[in-house]
C-alpha cells in the first residue's frame, strides 16, 4: 500500500510504503520519501505516525519494521522519536556504483493488547 503526502495546496511532498510481510504480525515501512524542501517540517515525523496508527489499528499487526542507510543520520532520529528502536545492522547491505550502504533496521511494536 503506497500512501502520498499532499501540503495544504495539494501538491505531492512525500510518499511510503506499507509492505504486509506476515499478516496479523509484522509490516515493514518501506520507500519513504520527503521532498528535499519539505524536509526538516515533521513532514516524515506525521507520514510515519499515521502509517504506523493504519499498521497497527487496521491492519493489526504487532510489529513495524524499517530499514534506513546507517548513515542517514536525520532519518533515524525521526524514527526514534516515532519509538522506533535499533534491533540490528545489516552491513553492505546495498550495491551502489560508489561501493555499499549498510542497512541500520529499527522496530516499533504495539502498545497494550494485541489484536485478535
Amino acid at each position: 500500500m503506497i500512501f502520498t503526502a499532499h501540503d495544504q495546496a495539494g501538491e505531492p511532498v512525500g510518499h511510503i510504503e506499507i509492505s504486509m510481510i506476515w499478516p496479523h504480525l509484522s509490516c515493514r515501512l518501506s520507500r519513504i520519501l520527503v521532498a528535499p524542501d519539505g524536509r526538516g517540517k515533521g513532514i516524515g515525523a506525521a507520514m510515519v505516525a499515521r502509517a504506523a496508527t493504519v499498521a497497527f489499528e487496521v491492519h493489526c499487526v504487532d510489529r513495524i519494521d524499517l530499514g534506513v542507510a546507517a548513515d542517514n543520520a536525520a532519518a533515524i532520529a525521526c524514527y526514534r522519536k516515532q519509538g522506533f528502536v535499533h534491533v540490528g545492522t545489516w552491513p553492505r547491505a546495498i550495491l551502489i556504483e560508489t561501493g555499499t550502504i549498510d542497512v541500520y533496521w529499527m522496530t516499533l511494536t504495539r502498545a497494550g493488547k494485541p489484536c485478535l
